[in-house]
C-alpha cells in the first residue's frame, strides 16, 4: 500500500463534524473528479474506503442513500452546492460554501482525496494536487494561501497542479487536513534526515581538520629534517629545539597536543608560533 493510500484512509476515518463540513468535503470530491458538468458527476475513486466516504457524504448531505449516478440525486447535489445545471459553469469554486475555516479545510480534504498524492516520508518530499481545469486550481491556490499553506502552482503536460516539496510544509498541510499520523511521519523522517546530516557534516569537518593537522605536521617535519641535515637541531634556540624534538617524537599529534606535552605546558598559539619559526629557519639559506 502506498503512503498516499494510507494517508487517504486516515483522512476518510475522520468524523463528519457538521453538515456544512460534509457538504464542503463532498463538493471537493466531486469538483476534482474526472467528470463534473451539467450532465454527470463521476469522481472515479480507486480506494474502496474513499468510495465509502463519498457515499457517506452523499447520504449526509441529501438524507438519501441513492448514489450520485441517479439523475434526481445529481440534481439535488447541484442545488446544494449552488449550481444551476442548465447554465452554471461548474469549473469554478463556489466560495459561498466555504466561509469558515472548517468548511475550507473540509473542501481541501475532499480535493486531496480525489486528486492528491504524497510521497513516502523516506523518499524525496513531494505532495501534489492535479486538476483538470486551470480556473479551479488557480482558485484553490488562493484558498490554500488564505489557510496559511504554501503550495506552488505549475503546469505539467498541459495539466494544472499545486505542489509542495518541503517535508515541513507537507507535514503542515497533512496536519491541516487532519492526517496527524501522516504528518508525524514526515516530521520524524525530517528529524532523522537532519540528524544524519549533522553527523555527516561533523564527520566531514573532523576529517578536514585531521587532514589539515597532518599537512601542517608534514610541513613542520620537513623543515626540522632540513635544519637537522644542514645545521643540526642544536643550532636552534632551546625553546625551538624542544618543539622540534616534540614534533619528531609525535609526528601526527595536533598543535594542541604538542603544547600539552611541552615541559612546562604552553598554550596552543605559543606552540604554533614556535613551529612556524622552525619553518622560517628552515627556509633561510
Amino acid at each position: 500500500m502506498t503512503f498516499t493510500q494510507t494517508t487517504k484512509i486516515e483522512l476518510v476515518a475522520l468524523p463528519l463534524t457538521s453538515d456544512a463540513a460534509a457538504l464542503a468535503e463532498l463538493y471537493g470530491l466531486i469538483l476534482a473528479g474526472v467528470a463534473f458538468d451539467r450532465t454527470v458527476i463521476a469522481p472515479r475513486l480507486n480506494i474502496p474506503s474513499v468510495r465509502t466516504r463519498l457515499q457517506q457524504l452523499t447520504e449526509r448531505v441529501t438524507n438519501s442513500p441513492v448514489p450520485l449516478t441517479d439523475e434526481v440525486q445529481r440534481d439535488h447535489i447541484f442545488h446544494k452546492i449552488g449550481y444551476v445545471p442548465e447554465r452554471a459553469n461548474t469549473h469554478q469554486i463556489n466560495f459561498a460554501l466555504l466561509e469558515t475555516t472548517e468548511t475550507q479545510i473540509a473542501f481541501l480534504r475532499g480535493i486531496f482525496l480525489r486528486a492528491g498524492s504524497v510521497s513516502s516520508p523516506d523518499a524525496r518530499s513531494h505532495l501534489e494536487i492535479v486538476g483538470s481545469h486551470r480556473r479551479v486550481i488557480a482558485s484553490l491556490h488562493v484558498l490554500q494561501s488564505e489557510l496559511g499553506l504554501s503550495m506552488k502552482e505549475a503546469i505539467r503536460r498541459g495539466r494544472p497542479l499545486l505542489y509542495l516539496k518541503s517535508a515541513e510544509q507537507i507535514a503542515d498541510f497533512l496536519a491541516a487536513l487532519g492526517a496527524m499520523r501522516a504528518s508525524l511521519a514526515f516530521h520524524e523522517a525530517k528529524a532523522e534526515r537532519d540528524l544524519k546530516g549533522k553527523v555527516q557534516r561533523r564527520v566531514n569537518c573532523d576529517s578536514a581538520n585531521v587532514d589539515k593537522t597532518l599537512d601542517a605536521a608534514q610541513q613542520q617535519l620537513e623543515a626540522i629534517r632540513r635544519i637537522e641535515k644542514r645545521d643540526g637541531l642544536e643550532s636552534l634556540p632551546e625553546i625551538l629545539h624542544q618543539a622540534a624534538l616534540l614534533r619528531l617524537m609525535n609526528p601526527e599529534a595536533s598543535t594542541r597536543d604538542l603544547a600539552e606535552l611541552n615541559i612546562p605546558p604552553i598554550g596552543k598559539s605559543t606552540m604554533r608560533y614556535r613551529l612556524n619559526r622552525i619553518i622560517a629557519c628552515a627556509a633561510k639559506d
